[in-house]
């Protein structure tokens, strides 16, 4: 990332910013309010209702990539910034993302949740195809991200539920169903005890 400002390392400030506002460390809640600032008016995408992946370092070119794990971590960034803040946009931006990889793009697909995406967010399921194994972006599924994803919808639909909200059906009912398929296509998938990394999308590792 050196070349890059990634969405992904900012969902990391936002959430080490908010454990400290939160401990009532000294500057944290002005680090926060900074991290939060950019990824505000640099990676969210309102129309989509999810994070760019990533800018050069003078954020005029954004990299015509998208990318659901940093889109992951940036719930879970969210979540932390709407406890730390009580601001209310932050938990609703969490639920608008979770509901679009969750309820939309992993339930359309079998539960196969895809990983990587043009600029308008229509899959590409033969992303590094020829370098499966990419460090980053690895071709195929992530296992672990479905049950990452099944955690991070319950934590949504409690945030919900402690603020006097109504929480969708879906919130529970997705992240059941999308770790029981975790389990199911992922443990001992290659013949060995254990998850696998990814999958193909017909259920290969």
């Amino acid at each position: 990332v050196e070349a890059t400002k990634a969405a992904y390392a900012h969902s990391f400030v936002v959430l080490a910013a908010s454990a400290a506002t939160v401990l009532g460390r000294p500057g944290a809640s002005a680090l926060l309010a900074d991290a939060l600032g950019v990824i505000d008016t640099r990676f969210w995408d309102e129309s989509a209702g999810l994070v760019r992946e990533s800018f050069d370092r003078s954020f005029t070119t954004t990299e015509s990539y998208r990318g659901i794990n940093a889109n992951m971590h940036m719930v879970e960034a969210f979540l932390a910034a709407a406890d730390a803040t009580g601001d209310d946009l932050w938990l609703n931006r969490a639920v608008r993302m979770t509901e679009l990889a969750v309820h939309r793009f992993a339930r359309g697909n079998d539960w196969r949740l895809p990983e990587h995406f043009t600029p308008e967010w229509v899959p590409l399921p033969d992303y590094n195809r020829e370098d499966p194994t990419h460090k980053f972006r690895p071709y195929g599924s992530t296992i672990g991200h479905w049950m990452e994803w099944a955690r991070l919808t319950l934590q949504v639909r409690a945030a919900l539920e402690v603020r006097g909200r109504s929480a969708p059906d879906w919130t529970l009912a997705d992240p059941i169903a999308l770790f029981d398929q975790a389990v199911h296509q992922g443990w001992a998938a290659d013949g060995s005890p254990g998850f696998v990394y990814t999958i193909d999308w017909d259920g290969t590792p």
